[in-house]
């Protein structure tokens, strides 16, 4: 595994939370690939994305630009060179890499008032719309026109009264999506998270399979070659869920422990690598997808 650490000021003095016994500050918080030796990452609590070079073979890693943006960030897409980044309020920033030597930031747009987004992903059918997830209104998906700016907000089935955290596309038609009661308290766990598969189709979300998880806490999922992903904080450690899916069923396969509160998923394009980040440490973590085979 090549780990990358990143030192975290908390220069905005950004709360520390709780999950159970454990506590937590939001340090690294995801991460994109732009290729196998290219990534860019963001760090919630200082609010700045860093473009980073890697070469996993040779355990190095440089940091090419960094980039202080007007919130703080929260899951990260990617869709060519554009960076699209949902943030803990109801804006979206859209940045850009520029030659593969430099972030630019391109536009910082109020999305939906009084909305908060925690999960972001481009929609399979149009690179021109983004799914956003919402935390703070229960089991709402929106549907963002990137161009026009038009939103479409969703009912999704399965998850009234409950957030939603992430969501992918596992092809043109089903989709992912991870939602979670409210919020943890001091000393408490409190937390169920749901992993949920649908088929959209004509502007609607329809069930088709569901896994409960009691006690933990889930923000993250990626999928690739048939098989899931998903960042897992449980009582007392952290880790990756994986399963795959099967005829519309959900079938979960391996829990790997991580360190603790694992946060942001990604998959490079060649599908070489897989990278998650992690509060605790304030990392990014970087392995060989094949060693989950």
């Amino acid at each position: 595994m090549l780990t990358i650490s990143f030192k975290t000021l908390n220069k905005y003095n950004k709360k520390i939370r709780h999950f159970g016994t454990k506590s937590r500050i939001e340090t690294m918080t995801d991460l994109v690939f732009l290729s196998d030796n290219l990534l860019v990452c963001a760090n919630l609590s200082d609010k700045i994305l860093h473009l980073i070079e890697f070469n996993y073979d040779l355990n190095t890693h440089k940091i090419i630009h960094s980039l202080d943006i007007p919130h703080h960030p929260d899951l990260i897409e990617i869709c060519g060179n554009t960076i699209y980044v949902v943030n803990l309020n109801e804006y979206l920033t859209i940045c850009e890499v520029v030659n593969n030597k430099k972030l630019v930031l391109k536009k910082n747009t109020l999305i939906n008032y009084d909305y908060q987004y925690h999960g972001v992903c481009v929609n399979p059918n149009n690179v021109k719309e983004l799914f956003l997830a919402s935390t703070r209104k229960y089991n709402i998906m929106t549907l963002y026109h990137i161009d026009s700016g038009v939103l479409n907000n969703f009912v999704i089935p399965k998850l009234e009264n409950r957030f939603l955290k992430d969501l992918i596309f596992i092809d043109s038609e089903r989709v992912l999506i991870l939602g979670s009661d409210n919020g943890p308290k001091p000393d408490t766990i409190v937390y169920t998270s749901y992993l949920n598969l649908y088929k959209y189709s004509n502007g609607k979300f329809t069930f088709l399979d569901g896994l409960t998880y009691k006690d933990c806490h889930m923000d993250a999922v990626v999928y690739v070659n048939g098989r899931y992903f998903v960042t897992v904080q449980l009582k007392e450690s952290g880790c990756m869920l994986t399963g795959t899916i099967e005829s519309d069923f959900i079938i979960p396969m391996e829990n790997r422990p991580t360190d603790d509160f694992p946060h942001g998923l990604a998959i490079t394009p060649s599908k070489k690598y897989i990278g998650h980040t992690c509060y605790s440490t304030g990392t990014v973590n970087i392995e060989l997808l094949n060693s989950f085979w």
